[in-house]
């Protein structure tokens, strides 16, 4: 089985809305392995999380397969049975989350491995960055953390009920959602936060 990662845009003929196929020769299209889970992107360069835990990186202007950035041969967390759940691209680094928690960091230019880390327990749903350098992340654990923007962990954020499942940082502060259908505004200055608000 095959994988097709194609480009659409929304079009309308008869005033019925379809999809058109923007794909072009040379555009990722029928990756060759099954279960891609997420994908990211830095520069030409397309990171393919695979349910079977294999991160691959294609070039998106030939779709050769260039290298994998992790393996389950090299690597102790594969053998756990762990998948990539969320790719997010943060200035020249690639920042995965895993099903089991587990949270990578790369850099996106020597597609090296630079951190690891299980703050988290259970899937990772979201990466977000902040304004000011740093990122967020949510989980299924119902925990949101605060990271540097180097992978250093400095701050989590309580009071979540259930499993967030995607986050939006602002000005000082950061909404997030929630698998309850909740939205909750959060303060968050250096280190510290606190919730300010939550609506349904």
């Amino acid at each position: 089985a095959t994988v097709s990662v194609l480009y659409w845009e929304p079009v309308s003929m008869s005033g019925e809305p379809i999809m058109r196929n923007l794909s072009e020769p040379g555009l990722l299209a029928d990756l060759p392995h099954a279960g891609a889970r997420c994908v990211g992107s830095f520069g030409s360069d397309v990171w393919i999380g695979g349910r079977d835990g294999v991160i691959r990186i294609h070039d998106s202007g030939t779709n050769k397969e260039l290298a994998t950035a992790l393996n389950k041969d090299d690597d102790e967390y594969y053998k756990k049975g762990s998948y990539p759940t969320t790719i997010s691209t943060i200035q020249a680094q690639l920042w995965i989350g895993f099903n089991d928690g587990l949270l990578a960091i790369f850099d996106a230019r020597g597609r090296k491995l630079l951190s690891e880390s299980k703050m988290h327990t259970a899937a990772i749903n979201c990466i977000s960055p902040s304004f000011d350098g740093t990122v967020f992340t949510g989980s299924e654990d119902w925990i949101i953390h605060h990271w540097s923007s180097e992978g250093t962990h400095t701050n989590r954020i309580p009071g979540i009920r259930c499993g967030v499942t995607s986050l939006l940082p602002i000005p000082k502060g950061l909404l997030c959602s929630t698998a309850d259908g909740h939205i909750h505004l959060y303060s968050v200055t250096g280190s510290s936060s606190c919730c300010i608000s939550s609506t349904k």
